[in-house]
């Protein structure tokens, strides 16, 4: 039905459907690679309803920049084309093949350098202090970490925010030839830390070791708060996982969450675990 979708989408638009991509769960409805009356290979996309203003918002922002791919039309409300990026996802990286973290550290500082849109949810509601008493599949002794690192971000969260991915997992980076390009945001404000947090917790959580030190070198410093950052997005991916009993990363996060709990630490756990 979905493709049904796309291709009457292609049709209104006199675009052809070349080919469907991937479609992760509430992050569109649809994905396709398309061309045009030029000539020109493009995605068309469908947003998923929560989402669509800000993500349309954000890459309408970031257009140009080298960060993500240049935006090129909304079409109709959440459906838009924007530029086709040849190359892999860090995703589908072999784990044993190199990847271009510090390039990838790079294009973040940048990204975290723009200017912010409008009315982006911040990342401060996501760490409040109750919200780890909703993680359910973890141990009691994880959700009491996660509250007491939850109420260090609150407590110490600078004024200032800066513009963010949102959902930087190694499904939204493609490896271009001219580069790391971000794919695929949500759109939030807030800390720096979130999207490097959430960047390396993914990829370990998928058997990616030691992505961090490569990342920072590449993004010049490493953002406020990150240790506490690092350790909350662990446990959160680690209950996001365990509630799916089919999910191939929990061991993984599983044996990081273990290790954080034992050592009571968010910077020892980073500069043991992590980098």
């Amino acid at each position: 039905m979905l493709t049904e979708a796309a291709a009457e989408a292609c049709r209104r638009h006199g675009l052809i459907l070349k080919e469907v991509q991937h479609n992760r769960p509430g992050a569109s409805e649809f994905v396709v690679r398309v061309r045009d009356g030029c000539g020109a290979d493009l995605v068309l996309k469908q947003t998923a309803p929560g989402r669509k203003a800000r993500e349309i918002a954000v890459l309408r922002a970031w257009s140009g920049t080298g960060v993500t791919p240049r935006f090129v039309a909304e079409l109709e409300p959440g459906l838009y084309l924007a530029e086709w990026i040849d190359g892999r996802v860090l995703a589908d990286v072999p784990l044993d093949e190199p990847v271009p973290a510090a390039a990838i550290g790079r294009v973040l500082h940048q990204l975290h350098a723009s200017r912010v849109p409008d009315d982006l949810h911040s990342t401060r509601d996501e760490v409040q202090p109750d919200r780890p008493t909703h993680w359910v599949n973890l141990s009691e002794a994880m959700r009491a970490l996660g509250g007491q690192i939850a109420r260090s971000l609150t407590d110490r969260h600078p004024p200032d925010d800066v513009t963010l991915h949102g959902d930087l997992v190694p499904a939204n980076i493609v490896l271009g030839v001219d580069g790391p390009r971000l794919i695929d945001p949500v759109g939030r404000s807030g800390l720096p830390a979130w999207d490097v947090a959430q960047l390396v917790a993914s990829a370990e959580g998928r058997g990616r070791r030691h992505l961090l030190g490569d990342v920072l070198t590449g993004y010049g410093d490493a953002p406020s708060l990150l240790p506490e950052m690092l350790a909350w997005m662990v446990l959160f991916y680690l209950d996001k996982n365990l509630a799916r009993a089919d999910s191939p990363f929990t061991a993984n996060l599983r044996l990081l969450a273990e290790t954080l709990v034992a050592l009571q630490d968010p910077h020892a756990f980073m500069n043991r675990c992590l980098l």
